[in-house]
């Protein structure tokens, strides 16, 4: 099978693609019916959730421990909150 027209993709990645050939014998008297399985084994990109899910929970939790440090009077923390 040719995956070359295919487009890529940042979550997932193609492994194997082969394509089996198999022929169907029907009841006696008609002709064979000749059917192709394609099966594509597919693996997931970890750095696609690592970029996209674990990084912007750390930094959100991050500023939210930041907030905490600051003094409640500061103008900082009164514009770190608004962004919340």
């Amino acid at each position: 099978m040719d995956i070359g027209n295919c487009v890529k993709s940042n979550e997932w990645e193609i492994i194997e693609h082969p394509a089996k050939k198999s022929i169907l014998y029907p009841k006696i008297g008609r002709a064979p019916h000749p059917y192709l399985t394609f099966e594509i084994k597919m693996k997931r990109v970890s750095a696609f959730y690592t970029y996209i899910l674990v990084v912007p929970c750390l930094l959100l939790s991050f500023i939210t421990l930041v907030i905490f440090w600051l003094p409640p009077e500061s103008p900082a923390k009164m514009i770190l909150g608004d962004v919340f």
